[in-house]
């Protein structure tokens, strides 16, 4: 499962068949255009933060970009990648 970062808006506005921008947090910050699949029902954890809202979302694709810049002009590291299941975390 990848655990993707947002602002309140772009988490807010993530809807089935959709797309979000975010970042994810390797071994190094990457920002991420996500084509987001279908919504599923997240179940929360005893890992969750209790000040963090989370949204579940299955079969995606996933674009990074070394920089929110180049995230803007559509540079992009690789070629995208799905991704099975993606939590977003606010």
């Amino acid at each position: 499962m990848l655990e993707v970062k947002s602002h309140k808006s772009e988490f807010l506005n993530a809807q089935s068949n959709g797309y979000i921008y975010g970042y994810v947090i390797r071994k190094h910050r990457f920002s991420v255009y996500i084509s987001l699949g279908e919504e599923i029902p997240y179940n929360p954890t005893k890992a969750d933060d209790e000040n963090t809202e989370y949204r579940l979302f299955r079969n995606c694709t996933v674009h990074y970009s070394e920089n929110d810049d180049d995230l803007d002009k559509g540079i992009y590291i690789d070629r995208p990648k799905f991704c099975p299941l993606v939590k977003i975390l606010c």
